[in-house]
């Protein structure tokens, strides 16, 4: 499975922690069954070489009692057609065991390619994850921003509100309100 064949939907990556964590949990379900399923394909490849490895060894033997049998029958028997026969019953049985041969080669290249496939759905599930988490943390990065932001905003309207119904009484008596000043050069909001 290539990295382009992991469905992440751009939607799930909000700022809420949920979307991500669902997002996570839906790439690790479809990893897990994709993974289960490579390991069955490997369990029945195995199954399939160690039976086609115990045909070929008990073939070997039979082809063997076979051909000794009918070694010891021909050497009895004077005619050389029994030993024609023989060699091309010998030779059958090689060309036999030569397909099963090469059954349990091609058996072997799968497994290898299963192995390989299982390696790179692994790969592409870690990068899937790491990416993720980058996401997460770029979420919570910009949430706490932003609530950082709302704070400051909350301090400085408190504090106006509390100048604004500030009164200020000088030694004369005469009260005012306090005002902003002016001759500040470069003034915040």
């Amino acid at each position: 499975m290539l990295k382009q064949d992991v469905p992440l939907r751009t939607g799930w990556f909000g700022y809420r922690k949920l979307d991500v964590e669902n997002c996570i949990a839906h790439i690790r379900a479809a990893y897990a069954a994709e993974l289960r399923l490579a390991r069955q394909t490997q369990q029945g490849m195995e199954e399939t070489m160690a039976q086609l490895r115990q045909e070929n060894k008990a073939l070997r033997q039979r082809f063997a009692q076979q051909a000794a049998a009918q070694a010891a029958a021909s050497v009895r028997a004077e005619g050389s057609d029994k030993l024609q026969q023989l060699t091309r019953k010998l030779e059958a049985a090689h060309a036999e065991i030569r397909r099963y041969q090469t059954r349990l080669f091609a058996c072997e290249r799968q497994m290898i390619a299963l192995r390989r496939e299982n390696a790179d759905l692994e790969a592409a599930y870690e990068q899937a994850r790491e990416e993720l988490q980058m996401a997460v943390a770029r979420a919570e990065k910009a949430e706490q921003q932003a609530l950082r932001q709302e704070y400051v905003a909350d301090v400085k309207a408190s504090l106006r509100a509390q100048l604004d119904r500030t009164s200020i009484q000088e030694p004369d008596g005469t009260i005012h309100k306090v005002t902003r000043r002016t001759d500040l050069t470069g003034e915040r909001s």
